[in-house]
């Protein structure tokens, strides 16, 4: 029930700051919340994942940024982001997590290792990341 009065007060509040993400960013945040529904920790832990590799593509100034993956851009995105450097290595964690975490990146078969609980905090914190970056972009 907390939950979900804090997921609607939360989609009321932000909806129009959200607008201003990339279409990539508002459509994987889409995928990692049907996930939060479903229970499906690997898959909010996996789209976790692709939200920072996402997001470092968005404040990167590497020229054929598109084509290239968080760890080939993490030296470009510790540059050119506004996050503190805690905050930088907590990208890192969540990208390496997401390869790491059985169902979430690499099609392990093993039962996830972490909870539900933890899923969602990790879902919340991959959002807290982005509405950060998004409000220092022009700083």
């Amino acid at each position: 029930e907390v939950f979900e009065s804090a997921k609607g007060f939360n989609e009321q509040n932000t909806q129009s700051f959200v607008d201003t993400y990339h279409k990539n960013i508002k459509m994987l945040l889409d995928r990692m919340d049907r996930g939060i529904d479903a229970k499906d920790v690997g898959a909010v832990i996996g789209t976790a994942g692709l939200l920072i590799e996402a997001l470092a593509k968005v404040v990167s100034s590497h020229p054929r940024k598109e084509t290239k993956t968080f760890g080939s851009l993490k030296s470009d995105f510790e540059n050119s982001s506004n996050l503190t450097p805690g905050m930088k290595e907590l990208c890192h964690e969540l990208y390496i997590l997401r390869n790491k975490e059985p169902n979430a990146g690499h099609g392990r078969l093993d039962p996830s290792n972490c909870t539900f609980d933890e899923a969602i905090f990790i879902a919340a914190i991959t959002k807290a990341i982005i509405e950060i970056e998004y409000r220092n972009l022009d700083e």
